[in-house]
């Protein structure tokens, strides 16, 4: 496993300056995240269980002498029991901001749809769907970002979650995406938390893991694909990265923080540097890879459709210094492991010269 600075609780890093040699060579190391890449908290959605309906639904009962229950669409009521529940504040809050579909303020309107029963009253009881909503998404952003929580501490955190469900209410019915609002939240420079641009960061890892994790697995590349390349056109390879892989560049050693909080080392906020990881997922284990400035580059280039050509001149213009053979020697290296990680999902070989220049004719001779 590659070396890593111990960072103690409230210490800053002080990693040693790497050097242009030490960069190109560098292998590949994956990490693996281990039992914790599984979920701990499934989505109500994730998993649906179809069971049939073995009892009938009764209409609420007006109690004497109360308010006559509403008979109105199913639903516009099911919109006001969304709006009720979902309401940021409190359930006489969202019975208030319902009032044109249930007439009354406070607590009256709300009996004229919930019954009370002997313990609780109405608003009591949709006092219990209020709470288990939001601590619901509080839970599911705490799933998807453990280290998130760890770095603000429980109460910081909770906090950030109330600010997103306030701001971002969920609109679809699976929580899976709902992680999304979190990063966003964060990135935003008027969101108010300690150490915002660390945060953001860290969030971003922890999501791009969620987001491999739920992407879908396509067919990946093969040492035998890429041995069948003819020699002459290597140089105009393209390549299409997977749906499994997410490449970052971050400000500060994330990954590196991340890892720590995995080995139960409590780590402190780092030192800001700069620092890129490369997320994927082969089947259904999520590695995390990480990268020098090179590395990054090379990927990059080739995941945003650049030839494997332009991609090496990219990595000259940075270390021009270094013996040419040695450097393609070592982005081979880089290339078998990205490869067997499968990063790539297909490629597009280079036609040879001669016959791009036979097709320029030809369309020359069409106009």
């Amino acid at each position: 496993m590659n070396a890593r600075t111990r960072v103690r609780a409230g210490a800053r890093a002080r990693p040693r300056r790497a050097t242009p040699a030490d960069d190109l060579a560098q292998r590949p190391e994956p990490l693996v995240g281990g039992p914790l890449e599984q979920l701990e908290v499934e989505r109500a959605s994730a998993s649906p269980r179809l069971t049939p309906a073995t009892s009938t639904v009764r209409r609420p009962r007006a109690a004497k002498g109360g308010p006559a229950p509403v008979a109105g669409p199913l639903r516009a009521l099911q919109r006001w029991f969304a709006g009720v529940i979902m309401h940021p504040h409190s359930v006489a809050a969202g019975v208030r901001a319902s009032a044109p579909i249930v007439a009354g303020d406070g607590a009256g309107g709300l009996e004229r749809v919930v019954v009370s029963s002997g313990d609780l009253s109405a608003l009591a009881r949709m006092g219990i769907y209020h709470y288990a909503y939001h601590a619901r998404l509080i839970d599911c952003l705490a799933d998807d970002f453990p280290t998130v929580v760890h770095a603000l501490g429980q109460q910081a955190f909770t906090r950030l979650a109330r600010e997103i469900i306030t701001r971002y209410p969920s609109d679809h019915p699976n929580l899976n995406v709902y992680g999304q609002r979190l990063v966003r939240h964060c990135q935003d420079p008027r969101t108010r938390i300690p150490h915002r641009r660390f945060i953001a960061e860290l969030a971003d890892i922890e999501w791009a893991m969620c987001e491999v994790l739920h992407a879908q697995a396509a067919p990946t590349l093969s040492q035998a694909a890429l041995r069948a390349i003819p020699l002459p056109q290597w140089g105009r390879v393209r390549f299409r990265p997977s749906q499994t892989l997410r490449v970052l560049r971050t400000a500060y050693p994330v990954n590196r923080f991340l890892q720590a909080y995995r080995d139960e080392r409590q780590p402190g906020i780092p030192a800001p540097q700069p620092s890129a990881t490369a997320i994927y997922r082969q089947g259904f284990t999520v590695w995390r890879m990480d990268l020098t400035m090179p590395m990054c580059d090379i990927l990059d280039a080739l995941c945003t459709g650049r030839s494997l050509a332009t991609a090496l001149s990219t990595l000259e213009e940075h270390l021009p210094t270094l013996d040419q053979s040695r450097l393609i020697a070592q982005v081979m290296a880089w290339f078998r492991e990205w490869v067997e990680g499968g990063f790539f999902a297909a490629f597009t070989p280079g036609r040879p010269r001669q016959a791009r220049r036979r097709s320029a004719a030809a369309g020359t001779r069409r106009r």
